[in-house]
């Protein structure tokens, strides 16, 4: 199913020392992953910003862009 990306957490104390985690919805399923995380057999979580999450096909070797849902938006 779909990914919808619903915003990042910065955990840690520091600039240097705190890392990011994104907040992801696949079919019913609330994910929380840092970059390099799996997401399933084949996905793979690349990078995190506030604006969008990249995330990479490992069977095709591709790299797709997953901005910031409408859904996160609702809910605040």
């Amino acid at each position: 199913g779909p990914i919808k990306y619903l915003g990042f957490l910065r955990m840690g104390e520091g600039v240097t020392t705190s890392q990011s985690v994104a907040v992801l919805r696949k079919d019913d399923d609330v994910l929380v992953l840092k970059a390099g995380d799996r997401i399933d057999n084949r996905l793979v979580l690349k990078k995190i910003t506030p604006a969008n999450v990249t995330v990479r096909d490992s069977g095709a070797q591709v790299d797709r862009m997953v901005g910031l849902s409408d859904e996160a938006e609702a809910q605040e």
